[in-house]
Parts: structure tokens; C-alpha cells; sequence
């Protein structure tokens, strides 16, 4: 019975979220590359990240297991957040000058009294890009970027903001910054 079958682990990588269809030639690819270099600075670069994160106040969360290799900095974020706070930190983010390509974790598929934990994830999660050409100094603009927005939005009474499309600027009550 194929569905029984124990599959293994790749030593570097997951397809958690991934079908093993999409997930079979980056596998591949990972094997073929020289590692020792690019994994090292990888780990380098991750352990950077996750001082920065803690340092802004907020968490990494699940803690990486080494060695790994990550796509997205998975950060997460007070539980007193509102859909509507990450939504807004997102637009926020993205509208940033350089843009930081922040995202809500995965939406769970099932309803939130049938998978609690999967909805308390999804509504204290933001997935910042993490990649193997990344610099500290990016990271740590990504990071003091998130802070800034959680700040602007997720602490303010009531931030009202709306993005305009076409200029990509941030409107802050009603103000353009």
C-alpha cells in the first residue's frame, strides 16, 4: 500500500505547506549546490534574525531546528493583534521604500472551533522573506520596519489607514506620509 509508506526527510529542507510534486525539484536542487558555503551563512544569517526578532519584542516561532534552511522568517506577534492590525501591518510593510514582501501566514482551511490553535497562529503571524542573498543589514531593515508598523497600527486607538494602489503611499488618518 503506497499510502503506508514511511517517507524521509530531507536533511535540509521541508515541504511542510508544500505538495511533493512542488517540493521534489528544490530537494534536488539542494543536493546539487555546493552547501557547505551557502548553509553555513544561512544558519549565520538565521541566528541574526531571530536575535533581531527578540530584541524587537517579538518571537520566532517554531524555533528552527539547525541545520535548516528557511524561506520565510516566520515571526509572531502579540495575541491582542487584530485581523485587521496585520492586514494593515502588511500593506504597511509592503509600502515600505525599499518594500519588505511581508505575508499572513496561511489561512486554515477548517472553521476556528474545530482547529483553534491553527486560527491563534494565523491571527498573531506575519512570514517576512528570509533568503540566502539576504544582509544583516536587510534583515535588521526588515525587522526595525515590522516594529515600526506595529507600532504605527497595532498599538495605535483605532489607526485608520487605507493604501492607495498607484503612488503606493501609506494614508494615515487621512494624512499622506
Amino acid at each position: 500500500n503506497i499510502l503506508s509508506v514511511v517517507r524521509e526527510p530531507h536533511r535540509f529542507a521541508s515541504n511542510w505547506r508544500m505538495s511533493d510534486f512542488a517540493a521534489a525539484p528544490i530537494c534536488d536542487h539542494l543536493d546539487t549546490v555546493k552547501q557547505t558555503e551557502w548553509v553555513s551563512r544561512q544558519q549565520s544569517l538565521l541566528l541574526f534574525a531571530i536575535s533581531e526578532v527578540q530584541i524587537a519584542g517579538f518571537h520566532v516561532d517554531p524555533k528552527p531546528v539547525f541545520p535548516t534552511i528557511v524561506s520565510c522568517l516566520f515571526v509572531r506577534l502579540p495575541s491582542e493583534c487584530t485581523d485587521e492590525c496585520l492586514n494593515n501591518l502588511v500593506a504597511y510593510l509592503i509600502a515600505c521604500s525599499p518594500s519588505v514582501e511581508a505575508k499572513r501566514y496561511y489561512r486554515p482551511l477548517c472553521s476556528p472551533e474545530a482547529c483553534p490553535v491553527a486560527w491563534r497562529i494565523f491571527g498573531t503571524s506575519i512570514c517576512l522573506p528570509f533568503h540566502v542573498d539576504l544582509t544583516k543589514e536587510m534583515i535588521s531593515y526588515e525587522v526595525d520596519s515590522l516594529r515600526a508598523g506595529f507600532d504605527l497600527f497595532c498599538q495605535a486607538d483605532q489607526a485608520d489607514i487605507t493604501l492607495n494602489g498607484k503612488e503606493r503611499r501609506l494614508t494615515v488618518a487621512g494624512k499622506m506620509e
